[in-house]
């Protein structure tokens, strides 16, 4: 089984859910400040790619965990994906969980801003972006965890 957690943007909830999941981040507290700016940057390369699967890890059970981007095109990507799964016949039961309501707007507001940096001087506006993600990040790490765990109970009590 292949468990895919997806949202607008595949970095900010749905990595954070996805990293919980596989072990990555503990639920016992926050990680460390460099793991949240590893996810910071994380988010600054792959932020706006859709519809392209970022391997997370493997839970406890050794099932493959990833983190999926799918802008609005949620429906469309996911049957792509289970077809594509099905036309090369890899045998894999795919169980994809929506993020989308542990992400709220600023994940898309850091976005528009690290293309408005593009034109303005990065070194000003790195810090302000930077911090702007810590501040999403520790207010959505416990909605992320709470739903990861239960994602996780889903799945392995079968589930589906």
């Amino acid at each position: 089984m292949r468990i895919i957690y997806y949202s607008y943007w595949g970095t900010y909830a749905a990595y954070t859910m996805a990293a919980l999941h596989a072990g990555i981040y503990q639920a016992d507290s926050l990680p460390e400040e460099e793991m949240i700016f590893a996810q910071y940057e994380l988010c600054r390369r792959y932020g706006r790619q859709a519809g392209n699967l970022i391997y997370v890890g493997l839970d406890n059970r050794l099932r493959e965990v990833y983190s999926l981007g799918c802008r609005q095109h949620a429906g469309m990507v996911i049957r792509a994906i289970q077809n594509m799964a099905e036309t090369f016949k890899t045998g894999d039961t795919l169980h994809f969980i929506s993020a989308e309501a542990e992400e709220g707007r600023l994940p898309g507001l850091l976005q528009r801003l690290r293309f408005q940096n593009l034109r303005i001087d990065e070194m000003v506006n790195a810090g302000v972006n930077k911090k702007l993600f810590a501040l999403w990040f520790r207010r959505s790490y416990g909605p992320c965890l709470k739903k990861a765990q239960q994602a996780a109970r889903t799945v392995k009590d079968g589930i589906v």
